[in-house]
């Protein structure tokens, strides 16, 4: 078996972002954690609103079940990203700093999701 040097990409986005942060007089620790919170929160659900309106989500307009245009693609990909940087600064500010964690934490929940089909939930 070839061996394979691992790299944690997640790790390497919640320090990078750690680093981007550190730039905004608003993240600093005199600014209360759940004011933090409460804007990433709201900045988040704006992005994933941002995400809806590069979508032909309009039931009633023709283009509703059409394959997404490249454009329309690199759109949401961008827009995509934005919310995942708001979701890496809410870990951020929960304390939760290693991938490790957050890992851990996805697992339990996904251990909860497959118990929930599971039973019909």
């Amino acid at each position: 078996m070839k061996a394979w040097r691992t790299i944690d990409i997640l790790q390497q986005m919640l320090d990078e972002q750690v680093s981007f942060q550190a730039r905004i007089p608003f993240w600093n620790e005199t600014t209360p954690e759940v004011d933090r919170l409460e804007y990433n929160a709201t900045q988040l659900m704006v992005e994933a609103a941002e995400v809806m309106q590069s979508l032909p989500w309009k039931k009633h307009k023709n283009n509703h079940h059409q394959p997404l245009t490249e454009e329309q693609r690199e759109k949401v990909i961008e827009e995509m990203v934005d919310t995942l940087i708001f979701v890496l600064n809410g870990f951020l500010i929960a304390g939760c700093t290693r991938s490790k964690d957050i890992m851990n934490a996805f697992n339990r929940k996904y251990n909860v999701n497959v118990k929930r089909q599971e039973s019909n939930y």
